[in-house]
């Protein structure tokens, strides 16, 4: 049964940003109300309609708060991996691949695993996972609709995530190449919290956790032709 969109909750949240449109908080808070619904196509008829509502809402974030001053860097890259996520729930994998190729280089060169687990006021915890994982979701996405030449891009894009190395150095990222694109290569993932760090000697870095139980399948996602 389709849940009933919170329309009334959402008018509110879209006068704050009005009121503010230079306080990231607002936003922040209009796509945490919009990513409840990320997880349900085909129990939403509105639910295109949502994302190109989190689309919409995102980049104005990154227009508004970010992507001006080199501080800002790693809260953009946050913002565009989000955004190539929703895309591609959206059923556009180039308009994902577009937002993924505009992340900072140095976002690609390792698995970024998050410093620490984080656990919330409500309790529920996170634990450090690849943030590359929409590097993988796109790659699955390329792969699904049998499109080598996309699949090609996102591999030249991120090398470093489709190998294997087999050394004992690198057992966290063999293994979750494996989970990602053979353990669960029909599942898209989403971000489900984020955070960003400051780690000696690299500055603030931008880290995305996923849970392993929130996702979309492919076959559920309606790809633009």
């Amino acid at each position: 049964m389709e849940s009933v969109f919170a329309s009334e909750q959402y008018r509110t949240l879209v006068r704050r940003i009005r009121y503010d449109d230079g306080d990231a908080a607002n936003y922040e808070n209009m796509l945490r109300f919009l990513a409840v619904y990320l997880d349900k196509p085909g129990q939403r008829e509105d639910y295109q309609d949502i994302l190109e509502e989190y689309i919409h809402w995102n980049g104005q974030l990154m227009d508004h708060c970010f992507y001006h001053m080199p501080h800002d860097r790693p809260y953009a890259d946050l913002c565009l991996a989000r955004q190539s996520v929703v895309e591609l729930l959206a059923g556009d994998p180039g308009r994902a691949l577009d937002s993924l190729s505009l992340l900072d280089r140095a976002y690609f060169t390792s698995d970024g695993l998050a410093p620490k687990i984080h656990r919330t006021q409500d309790g529920t915890i996170y634990r450090p996972c690849s943030r590359l994982f929409p590097v993988y979701n796109l790659a699955k996405a390329f792969a699904y609709l049998a499109d080598g030449q996309g699949e090609d891009k996102v591999r030249d894009l991120c090398p470093y995530a489709f190998e294997t190395f087999g050394d004992g150095d690198h057992d966290f990222h063999d293994q979750e190449y494996d989970r990602m694109m053979k353990d669960w290569s029909d599942r898209v993932f989403y971000p489900v919290f984020d955070r960003i760090y400051r780690l000696p000697g690299l500055g603030s870095q931008c880290f995305l956790y996923y849970d392993p139980d929130s996702y979309v399948s492919l076959s559920e996602i309606t790809f633009r032709r």
